[in-house]
């Protein structure tokens, strides 16, 4: 159960420092990213100052309430994580994809086969103390585990899912990088899961796919970005081969990662036990 998937021969070996930056979106920089002739990164305001400004962040009673690195949305915050989680959801959806929002729990052998066990020790999954439960860290466990111990009609192949959920990591970001709400203890996204019949071209087709609609998403809210194929120790154990997408930070000057996509192969549905037959055998 713990060992991780194969590597695409393409992917490059390494670390971080090793991941491949194969395109960078020029065409939506603006001269509101760029730091003027007189002034210092330090003299500009930060997300997090200028949301506390229109009351649009609470770090301060998120806190209280849970700890570090939660924060509660406000006024028109609130309703804009609301309106841009719908908007994509309805996105995905009208191509096809089954709309799906699964609990915002699984049993820990669920997600052990999807493989969330890093290949190093450490765990980013809250356990629910003196229970089989785990708090979901994305809505790709309960839409694969929908299907654990199934046998799927190929007919229905390929089957594309998108949820909308809460998720939840132990490991949240520190220090100036992590500042505000990157990198949170909690957060809401809205995930894309596909079943394919058992071909790596099938899988890598769809991994496009997804890839496709990511960045379809990033150019309408007009971001500029760049797109990274993942080096080897940066897959996690479930990736064969995986792309990541970073939007530029304005206040951090630097990426920062918004997406990413990953083709599993047949590594998680080899350990939920899901099948597929054609009628015939």
């Amino acid at each position: 159960m713990k060992l991780p998937n194969r590597t695409h021969n393409d992917s490059p070996t390494g670390g971080e420092e090793s991941n491949k930056v194969i395109k960078v979106h020029e065409e939506v920089g603006h001269s509101s990213n760029m730091i003027h002739r007189n002034e210092t990164l330090e003299d500009r305001e930060t997300h997090v100052e200028i949301a506390q400004a229109f009351d649009l962040l609470d770090f301060n009673n998120a806190s209280k309430l849970t700890g570090h690195k939660f924060v509660m949305f406000k006024n028109e915050a609130a309703l804009l994580e609301l309106a841009v989680c719908n908007w994509a959801l309805n996105l995905v959806a009208k191509k096809g994809f089954t709309a799906v929002t699964p609990p915002d729990l699984a049993r820990q052998q669920i997600v052990d086969a999807c493989g969330f066990q890093p290949r190093d020790d450490a765990s980013q999954i809250y356990h629910l103390e003196g229970k089989n439960e785990c708090l979901i860290g994305t809505a790709e466990i309960p839409l694969a585990g929908m299907y654990a111990n199934e046998i799927v009609d190929k007919s229905r192949l390929t089957h594309k899912m998108v949820a909308f959920s809460h998720c939840f990591r132990a490991e949240a970001g520190r220090g100036q990088h992590s500042h505000g709400l990157y990198r949170l203890h909690q957060f809401s996204k809205v995930e894309m899961l596909g079943l394919t019949e058992g071909h790596t071209d099938d899988s890598e087709a769809l991994l496009k796919e997804f890839v496709d609609i990511q960045e379809e998403i990033v150019q309408q809210l007009d971001l500029k970005y760049r797109i990274l194929d993942m080096a080897s120790e940066e897959l996690g154990a479930a990736a064969y081969r995986k792309f990541d997408i970073e939007a530029w930070i304005p206040s951090k000057r630097s990426y920062g990662e918004i997406c990413s996509a990953s083709n599993c192969t047949s590594y998680q549905s080899r350990r939920l036990n899901i099948n597929y037959f054609d009628g015939q055998n």
